[in-house]
C-alpha cells in the first residue's frame, strides 16, 4: 500500500494536582504505512468515543469540572508515548539581559557574615508523607530572648495516599539583632527541591544585604533575590534538578535595627503581614503577583508572553504561558520557571519598609494559607488569641483553618499550607542577648 502522511494534532488539558500550574501537550502523529480511511479510524476512534472534555478551569479547584473518560486520558497518553521527545534544556543563565537581572552584585558572599548567626530555624521540605502531616524543623543556636517565632507546615491533600510538602520555612537571627524569616511555595514536579534550595541561600542573603545597602534596603534586597536566583540555576544545572518547569514563590520578613525598620518582601502569591496587637488596628500586608495586575500584565505581554484570565467566585485568576501555551504559571513573579522567565516573568520581589516597633508582630504563609482566608481575618483571629495561647497554637488553628476551608470549598484537593509568625521584643534587639528558647514537638515544627 502506498504511505499516505496522516497527522493529527491533539491539544488535551491533563488535570494536574499542582494548583499553581497548568500543561497542555501538543501531540504529533504521524503514521505512513496505513491506507487513509485506516489511518482517521486509528487515531480518531480512541479519543471521539470518550467523554468530551468539558473546560479548562483552575487546577485544583473546586471549578475544575473536567469530564474526560479515563479511557480517553490512556489512549492520549499512550499516543503520546510515540510521539517524538525532545531533550529538555535549561534556559539562559539569569545574568543574561534575556531573563532582566541585572550586574551580579558581588557584595553578596557566602561565608563573611553567616558566623555571626545565633539562631537558625528550617523545615524539613520534600519528604513524601501522609495527607495533612506537619514537616520536621531543624533547628541551630538559642532562640534569643523575648522573640517569639512558631512554625507549621503541614502537607496538602492531592488526590494519592501519600503526599509531598513543597513548602519550606527558612528563619535566621544574627547577634547584631537582625532576623530574616521566609516561606518559599514550591510547584511543578520538583518544586520542593527549587523551595529547598531557595530556603538555603535566600535568608543568609538577606541577612547580608542589611548589612551592605549603602542606604538602599530595598535595592540591596531586591539584589539578594537575584542572587539566589542566579544559585539556583547554578545549582539546577550542577545538580540537575528542574527549573524549566519548577519553580518557587516566596515571602519573607527582614528586620533592621540599623535602620529601625521592618521590611516585607513578597515573589509570587506567598504573603508577609506586620500588626500590632492593639484591636482594630492597622496592618500592612503584600500583594501577591498575578498577571491580571495591570503593571504585571503590560511587561508580560511585551514579553511575548500569553496570559489567560478567567473569573471564578473567587475573583479574577490568571495564568502566564509561553507562546508555545505548554505551560501555565499562576503567578507573576517566581524563582524558576525559566520556560516563562524568558516572556515577562520575573524574580525580582517587591518590597515594602515600615517602621519597626516593640509590639511588631508578623505572619508569613505561603498561599494555601490565604487562598480562602483573608489576611484580615488572620490578623484579626492572631490579635485576640496571640497574646493569650502563643504563637503555637495560633499557628496550628490557622493551618487546620485553611485546610478545613479548602476541603470545604474545593473537595477534592487542598494545597500544602505553611503559617510562619515572628515577633521580637527589646531583649531580641541587644547584642548580647543570650536568651532562651522552648522547644515543642517537632513533628509539629514548633518553637516559641
Amino acid at each position: 500500500a502506498q504511505a499516505v502522511l496522516a497527522q493529527v494534532f491533539l491539544f488535551v488539558a491533563i488535570p494536574c494536582t499542582m494548583s499553581d500550574l497548568s500543561f497542555v501537550f501538543n501531540i504529533h502523529i504521524v503514521p505512513v504505512h496505513a491506507s487513509k480511511g485506516q489511518a482517521a479510524t486509528l487515531l480518531t476512534a480512541p479519543i471521539l468515543t470518550g467523554t468530551p472534555w468539558t473546560g479548562t478551569t483552575r487546577l485544583g479547584s473546586k471549578a475544575n469540572s473536567s469530564g474526560i473518560n479515563l479511557s480517553t486520558l490512556s489512549a492520549v497518553l499512550a499516543l503520546a508515548a510515540c510521539a517524538p521527545s525532545r531533550q529538555r534544556k535549561l534556559g539562559p543563565k539569569l545574568h543574561s539581559a534575556a531573563v532582566g537581572v541585572g550586574p551580579r552584585d558581588t557584595s553578596l558572599r557566602s561565608g563573611s557574615i553567616v558566623q555571626d548567626s545565633a539562631f537558625a530555624l528550617r523545615s524539613i521540605c520534600g519528604t513524601r508523607t501522609e495527607p495533612y502531616e506537619h514537616s520536621e524543623l531543624q533547628t541551630e543556636g538559642t532562640c534569643p530572648s523575648g522573640a517569639s517565632v512558631s512554625a507549621v507546615s503541614a502537607a496538602g491533600f492531592k488526590g494519592r495516599a501519600s503526599s509531598v510538602n513543597q513548602d519550606c520555612v527558612g528563619v535566621r537571627s544574627h547577634t547584631d539583632g537582625r532576623w530574616v524569616a521566609c516561606v518559599l511555595d514550591g510547584h511543578g514536579t520538583e518544586g520542593h527541591l527549587v523551595a529547598a534550595r531557595v530556603s538555603t541561600t535566600l535568608p543568609r542573603l538577606i541577612a547580608e544585604a542589611l548589612l551592605q545597602s549603602s542606604g538602599d534596603v530595598p535595592a540591596a534586597l531586591k539584589a539578594a533575590f537575584a542572587e539566589a536566583e542566579r544559585d539556583l540555576e547554578e545549582a539546577a544545572e550542577r545538580e540537575g534538578f528542574d527549573v524549566e518547569t519548577s519553580g518557587c514563590a516566596a515571602a519573607a520578613v527582614a528586620l533592621s535595627p540599623d535602620t529601625g525598620k521592618a521590611y516585607l518582601i513578597s515573589c509570587g502569591d506567598c504573603q508577609a503581614a506586620v500588626f500590632d496587637s492593639t484591636p482594630d488596628g492597622a496592618f500592612e500586608v503584600t500583594c501577591p503577583h498575578k498577571a491580571h495586575d495591570p503593571a504585571e500584565n503590560q511587561r508580560i505581554r511585551a514579553a511575548g508572553g500569553f496570559i489567560d484570565v478567567r473569573s471564578d467566585v473567587q475573583g479574577l485568576f490568571s495564568r502566564v504561558y509561553p507562546p508555545s501555551r505548554q505551560f501555565g504559571l499562576a503567578m507573576s513573579r517566581s524563582f524558576g520557571d525559566l520556560c516563562v522567565k524568558r516572556h515577562g516573568v520575573l524574580a525580582e520581589p517587591s518590597v515594602m519598609d515600615l517602621p519597626l516597633s516593640e509590639d511588631s508582630c508578623f505572619v508569613v504563609g505561603s498561599d494555601g494559607l490565604f487562598e480562602f482566608i483573608t489576611p484580615a481575618e488572620v490578623v484579626n483571629e492572631l490579635r485576640t488569641r496571640w497574646p493569650a495561647h502563643g504563637g503555637t497554637i495560633c499557628a496550628e488553628a490557622l493551618v487546620s483553618e485553611a485546610r478545613e476551608r479548602w476541603l470545604r470549598e474545593d473537595g477534592s484537593y487542598c494545597d500544602d499550607v505553611t503559617c510562619l509568625l515572628l515577633r521580637v521584643g527589646q531583649g531580641a534587639f541587644r547584642a548580647d542577648s543570650s536568651g532562651e528558647s522552648a522547644h515543642g514537638s517537632p513533628r509539629l515544627g514548633l518553637l516559641d
